[in-house]
């Protein structure tokens, strides 16, 4: 997301480079409504049709709340053999905490 947002200001920034010439360019709304139009339009079909090709299969993919669960159910039950590769051991042991005292998803909510 924050690359999202630089790439915004930096299109915003460069509205603001003065020209070379001493006219100012008219600002053309209908040529640029029709560039994002088009930019838009294109990048959508490209991820419909050729980003959608490239997927992952396997333990790598997984819903954010299933494998939370899962590693902090693991972290409490004391196997840390189980424990998602993808998280982060310390983001856990606040969650594990209220865990053992009040349930999984209450330790969960309780903690965030």
């Amino acid at each position: 997301m924050t690359g999202l947002w630089t790439l915004l200001i930096a299109i915003v920034l460069v509205r603001f480079i003065p020209e070379r010439e001493s006219q100012e360019t008219k600002w053309n709304g209908f040529l640029e409504v029709v560039i994002a139009l088009s930019a838009g339009l294109a990048f959508a079909l490209l991820g419909t049709f050729w980003f959608s090709r490239f997927h992952i299969v396997g333990e790598t993919l997984s819903s954010d709340l299933y494998d939370f669960c899962g590693s902090v159910a693991a972290m409490r039950d004391g196997a840390l053999a189980d424990f998602s590769r993808d998280r982060s051991l310390a983001a856990g042991y606040l969650p594990t905490y209220f865990a053992e005292r009040y349930g999984l998803v209450n330790g969960l909510v309780i903690s965030s």
